[in-house]
């Protein structure tokens, strides 16, 4: 294999073109044989290129001066996105993100062999900005400083807006931002926020290495003062790992739990619990994913890692039996809270890994007639794969938050399945994730 770095030494210069756009949302440059990542170059766009870092396979690099500009490009509304590495699309509009994001899928399945699938039209957000009802900021100390990371790195950025957070979030994190005793936050790590989708209620959540400091602090009367703010939490967690939630809660204020609202039905949602993040989007995807199950009133449908029991819910008016399967504890709890609250009764939650379904379905004498997966970004495992060709289930569909894995596990499944469509959904614009549905057939 060619050495990259006899092309390419850090800190030369060059003008090149970018002919593709990565996975990570950086623009692809071809220099020789050498790919540089460079962030915010958009397809077609030409720059000179400041060459910052060279590994092995790949080198990055930032724009120096832009030569030839997209059609696709806009101007950024937030004053650091050129810094920050939340929202690397942030100057691509709405057709350039959905042809972009469509292109991800399509390559992935072209890598995995399965380029006969149908990519369908991306389901656009109907809101580009202020999409999220979660935000996680990550904060330092001695400076203290509250941002996101820069891209590739773990280095703050600070902002004084956030274009993707709702102004009800913005306004709490520049209370805590600007709060001058920050002696009393020093054992902060996190700020969480999470609020319910017309943001009438929100929980203000703080990971700490220990309370003691926080709980006597005058921000929290300060905070919990907001007519908006329903409880104020402290997750502890001792951990030096990235992880956010590894550890437990403690109310400082009110209670850990808000109420939303998805189509007729309610949710009660605490701070660790799973939710989708735009709601927005929420109802459209699990409408997709529910339409492509084609359930029928005789059905039994398996809702895998089904979270707080949101399309689980949805589903039981649809079938004769639903059944969600998870292993966080904190979220069955919340599903079967939601189930009372809801009053549906033909619906159990279980605690449990994705690949005891089978036992959880023995136990319960049923079988499944619909399979709805939905798991985290390092897809299916091979346990429950295996399982899932062994339970034989007719019909089989896939929500995933990532496009690599998704192929990978399709690929997998393809011996037993078959699937000739996905649906893109952008869950998240101006970023480079993208959530897919697919529709799988027992062969």
């Amino acid at each position: 294999m060619t050495n990259r770095s006899s092309f390419l030494e850090k800190n030369m210069r060059f003008e090149g073109e970018c002919v593709d756009m990565h996975h990570s949302g950086l623009g692809v440059v071809k220099y020789n044989n050498a790919v540089v990542l460079v962030k915010d170059l958009l397809i077609g766009e030409h720059a000179l290129i400041h060459v910052l870092k060279v590994e092995k396979k790949l080198a990055y690099g930032k724009v120096e001066k832009l030569v030839k500009q997209s059609p696709y490009r806009i101007p950024s509304v937030c004053s650091v996105s050129s810094a920050c590495g939340g929202c690397p699309l942030i100057t691509l509009n709405d057709e350039g993100q959905a042809m972009m994001k469509e292109n991800i899928v399509k390559d992935q399945l072209r890598y995995h062999g399965l380029d006969y699938v149908n990519v369908l039209p991306m389901v656009k957000s109907p809101q580009r900005y202020h999409t999220r009802n979660k935000v996680a900021v990550p904060v330092q100390h001695d400076p203290f400083k509250m941002g996101f990371y820069r891209l590739n790195s773990h280095d703050i950025v600070e902002f004084d807006v956030c274009h993707v957070q709702t102004h009800t979030q913005n306004h709490v994190l520049d209370l805590i931002r600007h709060y001058p005793r920050k002696d009393e936050l020093k054992s902060v790590k996190h700020v969480v926020l999470k609020e319910n989708h017309n943001q009438t209620q929100m929980i203000v959540g703080f990971v700490v290495y220990e309370s003691s400091l926080l709980k006597m602090s005058a921000l929290i009367d300060d905070l919990f003062s907001l007519p908006y703010v329903v409880g104020i939490v402290a997750h502890i967690n001792t951990s030096e790992g990235n992880a956010i939630f590894k550890g437990s809660d403690e109310i400082l204020r009110g209670n850990n739990m808000i109420v939303d609202e998805l189509h007729d039905l309610k949710f009660k949602l605490s701070l660790q619990s799973f939710y989708q993040i735009n709601p927005h989007q929420t109802l459209r995807l699990y409408e997709i994913a529910l339409d492509y199950a084609k359930c029928s009133k005789n059905d039994v449908c398996v809702d895998l890692y089904c979270g707080v029991g949101s399309i689980s819910l949805l589903a039981a008016s649809r079938v004769k039996h639903v059944v969600g399967v998870e292993i966080n504890p904190i979220a069955i709890e919340n599903a079967k809270e939601n189930q009372r609250l809801n009053q549906i009764e033909n619906a159990s939650f279980h605690v449990g890994d994705a690949s005891e379904v089978t036992k959880i379905l023995d136990e319960l004498k049923l079988e499944a007639d619909v399979l709805i997966v939905d798991p985290p970004r390092s897809g299916l495992s091979a346990s429950v794969i295996q399982q899932i060709k062994d339970l034989n289930i007719p019909k089989v569909v896939y929500v995933s938050c990532n496009p690599m894995t998704l192929c990978a596990n399709l690929k997998e499944l393809e011996t037993h399945y078959s699937f000739h469509e996905i649906t893109p959904v952008d869950m998240f614009p101006n970023t480079r994730h993208v959530e897919s549905i697919a529709q799988l057939v027992r062969r």
